[in-house]
């Protein structure tokens, strides 16, 4: 498991208190959709990349797919892709 630790200044926090209920909830649940995102369009490249590949095989679940996905002997993570090709419009931004 990872942990991701946020700072903000006593006035970011109380901005954040007065339009959240719960701003670390409201946090979590934006990572928590970004994920979402991006195991999506994880699993329609796996399986794309399954389906039009030589393998006569996919996985039945979710989870199959992603770990599929990034058990490619040649997966660079976004940041790899970043390094290799800083110019790269389709890379996502910070």
């Amino acid at each position: 498991m990872k942990t991701i630790t946020l700072e903000f200044e006593d006035l970011e926090w109380k901005i954040l208190e007065e339009g959240l209920v719960d701003p670390v909830a409201w946090t979590q649940n934006v990572a928590d959709v970004q994920m979402g995102k991006i195991k999506n369009r994880i699993v329609a490249k796996e399986q794309s990349r399954l389906i039009t590949g030589p393998t006569t095989t996919m996985p039945a679940t979710i989870e199959g797919l992603v770990e599929s996905f990034f058990s490619q002997p040649d997966y660079l993570n976004a940041a790899q892709r970043a390094a290799e090709a800083p110019d790269d419009p389709t890379l996502p931004g910070v």
